[in-house]
């Protein structure tokens, strides 16, 4: 079991929260109370704005220097049964597969298409500013992967 950090503040929130809907909040032990178990904590991360939503991103010849082939118009669908396709400018697929969120974190892993990765899975934390997601690697070694989906902010549309 992993363990993640929180602010007291949420500490406090949860334990209120339990409190309300008539659970038992135990103090938490001295010189623990910014530390609370993954599991206890439910997930703030809005996954349902990005799932069965197409993310789109066009990455410049300069920014795909790691990977030449990753320069053009890319679109990405986040299928709610946890499948993913990527499509080019041409619209035919190019890469299928599957993935999974969890909180701030998504899982890609190729299963097929012609631009699948060797190293089929790749890891990145997620933020949402209006249409706007951003991906920061976590861990990958897909250099088209990579590019595609940290050059910038992608769109959802």
């Amino acid at each position: 079991m992993s363990i993640r950090r929180y602010s007291k503040a949420a500490v406090l929130a949860l334990s209120l929260a339990a409190w309300a809907c008539g659970g038992q909040q135990d103090e938490p032990a001295a010189g623990t109370a910014d530390t609370v178990a993954e599991e206890t904590v439910p997930s703030e991360a809005p996954s349902a704005t990005i799932v069965g939503r197409t993310l789109t991103t066009t990455v410049t010849a300069e920014e795909a220097t790691a990977d030449p082939g990753a320069a053009g118009t890319w679109e990405l669908t986040l299928a709610e049964d946890g499948t993913f396709e990527v499509r080019d400018e041409s619209a035919e697929p190019q890469v299928q597969g599957t993935y999974r969120i969890e909180g701030d974190r998504i899982v890609f892993t190729d299963a097929s298409g012609p631009a699948m990765c060797d190293d089929p899975q790749g890891e990145y934390r997620w933020t949402m500013a209006g249409d706007q997601v951003s991906m920061t690697v976590v861990d990958d070694t897909c250099p088209g992967r990579l590019t595609v989906l940290t050059a910038h902010p992608l769109t959802l549309r």
